[in-house]
């Protein structure tokens, strides 16, 4: 259990840092990435995101000096944030390509058939994504309970806030006021839980 445990926080180290730097990477610059294409886009990003992910894998021990055991408690508000995260994620996947999932579309430069995404999940919450990944972020830092993934989770939170604003910024641009409209009417983040 101890071991899992580790390669838990491991995980959370090295994989959900990267994921956020690379959207702070492309939003603010998403026209500049467009220019250069999605091939050169992902091959710059990517080097940069492995070695950040290199530089953390090799301070793990360093990085993972601090742990706090377990617990019951602490396994099952692990399971449940988890659980929550996975449900959200699957009501996303039934709705989002792989292509859409990797953000090919923000990087085309031609958007004449982009359809603004607004059923099922999308209805009730405008970022169901980032909302599953702080879920599943606090699932895995209370499972195991490190001080680094703790961590991990505040530094990232106000990061997320700041790529939905980035992202909506260019939702804004490539829908207009449907978009708008659509911000009015759908929370960011806390879901609406009647009907759609």
């Amino acid at each position: 259990m101890e071991t899992f445990r580790y390669a838990v926080a491991l995980f959370a180290i090295i994989v959900y840092p990267p994921v956020v730097i690379f959207w702070l990477i492309v939003h603010p610059l998403v026209r500049y990435w467009r220019a250069v294409g999605p091939t050169l886009t992902y091959a710059v990003t990517l080097a940069v995101l492995a070695v950040i992910g290199g530089v953390l894998f090799i301070g793990r021990h360093w990085i993972l000096a601090v742990e706090y055991g377990s617990g019951p408690l602490l396994v099952s508000l692990s399971v449940i944030s988890l659980s929550i995260g996975l449900a959200i994620d699957v009501q996303c996947r039934q709705q989002l390509s792989i292509r859409i999932l990797m953000g090919v579309p923000e990087l085309r430069v031609e958007h004449e058939d982009d359809q603004l995404l607004q059923e099922g999940i999308y209805a009730r919450v405008r970022h169901p994504r980032y909302l599953g990944s702080a879920f599943g972020l606090l699932g895995v830092s209370l499972f195991a309970n490190y001080l680094a993934p703790y961590v991990v989770a505040v530094v990232c939170a106000p990061l997320l806030y700041v790529v939905t604003v980035l992202e909506e910024r260019e939702l804004v641009h490539r829908f207009g006021d449907e978009y708008v409209r659509y911000q009015r009417r759908v929370p960011r983040f806390i879901p609406r839980l009647g009907g759609s």
